[in-house]
């Protein structure tokens, strides 16, 4: 996902193929998407990245693509 580069639309780029890194998809009819986001590196300390919680915030404090989908979902259904 590119969250809004540059000021512009997002681009949410999804992969539904048998053996895709995410389970991404699509429900009722195409009205609801599912999408995974991004993982956390996989690190010494974080070898298994998709059984983590994936945070909304960087370290720095600051919203990633994650929490900046995540905030602006809410503010639609809001």
């Amino acid at each position: 996902m590119n969250f809004r580069p540059g000021g512009r639309r997002t681009v949410v780029l999804m992969s539904v193929r048998k053996g895709a890194p995410y389970a991404d998809r699509l429900e009722d009819d195409g009205r609801v998407l599912i999408y995974e986001g991004h993982d956390e590196p996989r690190t010494a300390d974080t070898p298994d990245p998709k059984s983590l919680d994936q945070p909304e915030y960087t370290r720095h404090g600051r919203l990633n693509q994650n929490g900046q989908f995540s905030r602006a979902a809410r503010l639609h259904r809001e």
